[in-house]
């Protein structure tokens, strides 16, 4: 009497632990924009100086902020999606960021913008290795006029009727060329620095 071959064993199902799922937003841009937008403006182009210093590196104006908070948590949930945790780096660290010159263009000539920057870095981690992490709302030149104490695009200047009698002395309305916020709202850049090895974690 021929006996059936026995069936093959089913191979145990391995325990494979998922990895946890990313939130819809990352923790440092939770909550972050209040204190952009409660803050001060830089000189000229206006870009936002939050009170607080312990926040997302950010350069951005008020026009701005939401398409760069946006564009920020993207990344950083795209990182954190790869094994990369982004992270406001330990005090022990000591870690700095480089000079941020938010022009398109920026020249010979060395920018004068006061822009706000955070006590301690925002990073990623490659292993051991801090890479610092800056997001820029670009500027570019634009014609401009000096009126009244603040600049003007050309393309938004509207003359002043005129008067019987001119004031030949006013002499704040000058046409020049001044770096603006981008036209095209969005342009946005990631200054990245590689920093070495990391000296603790918190």
């Amino acid at each position: 009497m021929v006996r059936p071959l026995p069936c093959p064993p089913v191979p145990g199902r391995k325990n494979r632990s998922k990895p946890a799922a990313l939130p819809d937003e990352h923790p440092l841009i939770k909550g972050a924009k209040a204190h952009f937008e409660g803050g001060g403006l830089s000189y000229d182009v206006g870009y936002l100086k939050p009170p607080k210093k312990l926040l997302v590196d950010l350069a951005v104006t008020k026009t701005g902020l939401d398409k760069a908070f946006a564009f920020a948590n993207h990344l950083f949930l795209s990182l954190e999606a790869k094994g990369y945790p982004v992270v406001i780096a330990a005090h022990a660290e000591h870690l700095r960021r480089e000079d941020v010159d938010e022009r398109e263009k920026p020249g010979l000539n060395p920018g004068y913008n006061n822009l706000w920057s955070p006590y301690r870095c925002t990073v990623t981690y490659l292993g051991t290795v801090a890479i610092v992490l800056t997001i820029v709302e670009m500027s570019e030149e634009v014609e401009a006029r000096y009126v009244n104490g603040k600049y003007v695009r050309e393309a938004e200047y509207v003359a002043p009727k005129p008067r019987k009698v001119r004031r030949r002395y006013h002499l704040d309305n000058d046409e020049s060329f001044h770096d603006w916020p981008a036209l095209l709202a969005g342009l946005f850049t990631v200054l990245a620095s590689k920093v070495g090895a990391s000296l603790a974690r918190d």
